[in-house]
């Protein structure tokens, strides 16, 4: 043991000493072996350990794995396992050709850095923290505050999103129209944007506790954990944290407990939050989406076929005999109905993101949203619950 780390934890203990853990290490290894086996490193084997995917409509990079024929040899078929099932979940900012990096990239703007971050990481977190720190510029001597506007994330105010690149590309188009919004501040952080997110799906008695942990890691708790390590740079500036939840982090839709359970979790977080902040001029704001499934592509039939795989064969024989496989299906068929479903065109969500950024007087919480929905949400939080279970739930007495 070393001394002075004896209270620590065994993370606690890693993060001191900047050391992954030993999993952590291993699927790293792992990964480099993959990359360097498309390289071409490993020719001289003879053996297909991956192939590369048809499919790439599946969120995430582009470059999705598939496993080789490798029934004989138990070893190898292990290894294209454990690397093809964490490759495939990698965000599409990895692939240094992906979709979001290069849009950003392409803007070619010397206000815009892009850097990738593991929210699920207090290593990598507390990375960012310091990328920031170094990146924001000193005020110049005789330097007027008040042109630390938010138009300029990185001169002495900034703004960090934590998210898909498209978004932060009509952000940066759109902030850079609004010069006139000049919050006096010291040096600091204007603007932080908390996007990263996943989705999932299951009736409670079908998902496991994994899944519920999985969904909140990201959702909830890496909200949480960036917006912690980046909270003393905004109050500096007297700047803005934009949480972006959904509706259904204020009402709830059967088969999605582990998503509801997270965004509820990042909405009472952020109430707690904007009411502390209040004596530090810090503003704390929702933005609440409905549908954008179609938008997003955070639901595609490749990841609802796997993961109802996963449902069926983890739940325990009386869940699937009380259930039946016939119900299961109709079930997941409907999942599938809603990929292409709500609104197509972002712009309601990026209009919002970048009034409550730059609005002298941003709102507390914005809902973009169809009507139906607004409708069905006001329902659902004002009515009695036996009233608005009935009119939207099959099956809900009155």
């Amino acid at each position: 043991m070393i001394r002075g780390m004896e209270h620590l934890s065994y993370e606690e203990r890693l993060r001191e000493l900047a050391l992954f853990s030993l999993e952590k290490r291993r699927l790293w290894g792992d990964f480099t072996a993959a990359f360097q086996y498309f390289k071409g490193a490993y020719k001289k084997d003879g053996d297909k350990l991956f192939s590369r995917a048809c499919c790439n409509r599946t969120r995430g990079n582009g470059f999705k794995l598939k496993e080789g024929r490798l029934r004989l040899d138990r070893r190898k078929k292990f290894f294209t396992m454990r690397v093809v099932k964490h490759w495939n979940g990698l965000p599409r900012e990895v692939d240094e050709n992906g979709d979001g990096a290069r849009e950003l990239k392409n803007m070619k703007s010397d206000r815009m850095k892009v850097l990738q971050m593991d929210v699920c990481s207090d290593q990598e977190v507390a990375q960012a923290v310091d990328f920031v720190k170094r990146t924001l510029k000193e005020p110049e001597e005789g330097h007027d505050l008040r042109s630390c506007h938010p138009s300029s994330p990185w001169g002495c105010c900034g703004l960090v999103g934590i998210g898909k690149g498209s978004f932060w590309r009509r952000i940066e188009l759109q902030a850079s129209e609004l010069e006139q919004y000049s919050p006096l501040s010291e040096i600091g952080l204007w603007g932080l944007v908390n996007n990263a997110g996943v989705s999932t799906f299951g009736e409670v008695e079908f998902a496991s506790l994994d899944n519920y942990k999985k969904v909140a890691e990201i959702n909830l708790w890496g909200t949480v954990r960036v917006t912690k390590a980046f909270l003393p740079l905004i109050r500096r500036a007297k700047g803005r944290v934009v949480n972006i939840t959904s509706m259904l982090g204020r009402m709830v839709s059967p088969s999605r407990s582990c998503y509801c359970i997270s965004k509820f979790g990042v909405a009472a977080f952020s109430d707690c939050l904007r009411q502390e902040m209040y004596r530090w001029g810090v503003r704390v704001i929702l933005v609440e989406p409905s549908n954008f499934v179609a938008a997003t592509g955070i639901l595609t039939a490749d990841s609802i076929d796997k993961q109802a795989e996963a449902l069926w064969s983890e739940a325990s024989n009386t869940v699937r005999e009380d259930y039946g496989r016939e119900y299961f299906s109709h079930h997941v068929a409907l999942m599938k109905s809603f990929i292409n479903s709500g609104l197509k065109d972002m712009s309601l969500v990026l209009n919002d993101i970048t009034d409550a950024l730059t609005s002298t007087h941003p709102n507390n919480r914005y809902s973009p949203m169809e009507t139906y929905w607004w409708v069905r949400l006001q329902v659902m939080t004002h009515l009695p619950t036996a009233i608005a279970d009935w009119l939207y739930i099959p099956g809900a007495p009155l």
